[in-house]
């Protein structure tokens, strides 16, 4: 896991405020992380919702710190992720992105509605062949394409 204040993994359980996740240590062996939710100050799940939002299979990424009995969360991100790479075609509000090295693979994702259209960038300024980053947030095989809730290229 990394560093003492970062913790995540794929939420198994809930019990009111008290989560647990399932992730794995460097060995490839799953271990059970217990996640307090009391103390949290946000939650991103493609936009800012409440901690009672996280569900059974969110995959979380959680800042705050090590207790004795479970992680203290601070800052919770659910089902997001970041991506860069090569624009190669845009349909209307849907992208088509090569990934940059190492990953070799090419997926589709569309413009969240949560997204601010208008700016500080356009999706008219985005074209075939320019490099982008973006956030994505995807729940693993339950809601469809990948959204683009942050976008930005140079």
């Amino acid at each position: 896991m990394p560093g003492p204040n970062f913790t995540g993994g794929r939420v198994v359980a809930i019990d009111g405020t008290q989560l647990r996740l399932t992730t794995f240590d460097q060995g490839g062996h799953a271990v059970d992380v217990h996640l307090d939710v009391r103390s949290v100050r946000s939650v991103w799940r493609e936009t800012e919702v409440r901690p009672s939002a996280i569900e059974v299979g969110d995959d979380l990424m959680v800042s705050g710190v090590r207790g004795p009995d479970a992680f203290q969360a601070w800052t919770v991100w659910a089902n997001i992720g970041r991506a860069d790479g090569i624009v190669r075609a845009i349909d209307g509000e849907t992208i088509v992105l090569e990934a940059l090295p190492p990953k070799s693979v090419t997926f589709t994702a569309v413009l969240s509605s949560y997204i601010t259209r208008e700016g500080p960038w356009r999706l008219s300024d985005i074209h075939p062949g320019m490099t982008v980053g973006m956030v994505v947030y995807w729940r693993r095989g339950l809601d469809g394409p990948r959204r683009i809730t942050r976008i930005w290229s140079g």
